[in-house]
């Protein structure tokens, strides 16, 4: 009959210190900067739940905000290109807006040319495409690369919008426009002559 038991007692011990561990959620700086609080995430939180901001297994730092409105914060990238977490639109943010930049309901603005980077806007790269001027293996891209559209040494365009086509001269001149290959309703296709994660050039 003790046999019998023995399983019944190591799940239980088990159980026990895996009950324990759950609740060992420790406050790290980034959750305390925002004033937030480590705990479960079966706990209510009233407020916002970042996941990254706690050590512990199963913990989250709720971070208190007015009236339980989103706290937004800056993930790494976004800072270290200088960017800036808020209520920004196309319309309002002078720059590349990247909307997976800050966790919470917000985006991240970055400036048109990264500061110190010696790169210039030539007048296509944030009109055209919505992007921003950075020097290559320096800053990330979160979107894809576009070497023109920007001066300087080492530099190039990074637009964030994975949709979007850059066309390059040779498909325009062949009178072709930049789709996705499944969209090309024309007898001639070539990816080369355009830049983008999923372009060709249709003519």
């Amino acid at each position: 009959m003790k046999v019998l038991y023995f399983p019944v007692a190591v799940a239980v011990a088990i159980l026990l210190c895996q009950a324990i561990a759950v609740t060992g959620c420790v406050n790290n700086v980034a959750c305390a900067q925002y004033n937030g609080t480590c705990q479960l995430k079966t706990a209510v939180c009233n407020g916002t739940e970042w996941n990254t901001g706690c050590s512990g297994r199963d913990c989250t730092c709720c971070i208190p905000s007015p009236e339980n409105e989103s706290v937004c914060i800056r993930k790494p990238w976004c800072q270290s290109l200088g960017g800036t977490c808020g209520a920004y639109t196309a319309a309002t943010c002078a720059g590349a807006l990247d909307p997976k930049g800050c966790h919470g309901t917000c985006a991240c603005c970055v400036p048109r040319v990264i500061a110190n980077s010696g790169c210039k806007d030539k007048g296509q790269c944030n009109s055209l495409y919505g992007g921003y001027c950075f020097t290559k293996n320096v800053h990330p891209c979160k979107g894809f690369q576009w070497n023109g559209g920007c001066s300087g040494t080492n530099c190039a365009c990074c637009v964030l919008d994975t949709t979007k086509c850059v066309i390059k001269k040779r498909c325009s001149d062949n009178g072709g426009t930049c789709v996705a290959p499944g969209l090309c309703n024309k007898p001639n296709s070539n990816p080369n002559w355009c830049v983008g994660l999923n372009c060709t050039c249709c003519y």
